[in-house]
């Protein structure tokens, strides 16, 4: 049985994201509220368009600023979880380190040079919302 705080934690987490179905402005909140109740330093809303081959971080993001560039030019066509996202059912959780691996992070490219000199760990991210035109994660 969760604690009292964690209930409530809980509870304003899925008022929030209610929330922010009727209101787009109020995902920089969630996001926020989400890192800290995760743990997590960093996260965003990151989108496929148009059965794209690779996804773009959104304007919706608490990533280091320095990375989103070289992200959504370079290192999303190099990003291992697009084996795996795509394919996945709304819902359903990707973590990296669970489903590409650990010893897979440590020889990737990927991982070696844009992961750790923007001071990311290992990443967990859902997709949210599929349709033929656009999917969405949070990441």
């Amino acid at each position: 049985m969760p604690r009292v705080d964690e209930q409530k934690v809980y509870d304003e987490l899925v008022g929030l994201s209610y929330e922010c179905v009727l209101d787009e402005n109020k995902w920089p909140e969630m996001l926020e509220r989400l890192m800290h109740a995760s743990g997590r330093q960093q996260g965003g809303l990151i989108r496929q368009f148009n059965q794209a081959e690779a996804v773009q971080v959104s304007e919706v993001n608490f990533f280091d600023s320095a990375a989103i560039t070289p992200y959504n030019q370079h290192y999303c066509h190099l990003d291992p979880g697009l084996m795996f996202l795509p394919q996945r059912a709304v819902g359903h959780w990707y973590h990296d380190f669970q489903d590409y691996g650990v010893e897979a992070m440590q020889r990737s490219s990927y991982y070696q040079e844009f992961h750790r000199p923007y001071g990311l760990g290992n990443l967990s991210c859902i997709k949210l919302y599929e349709t033929i035109n656009l999917k969405a994660y949070l990441s």
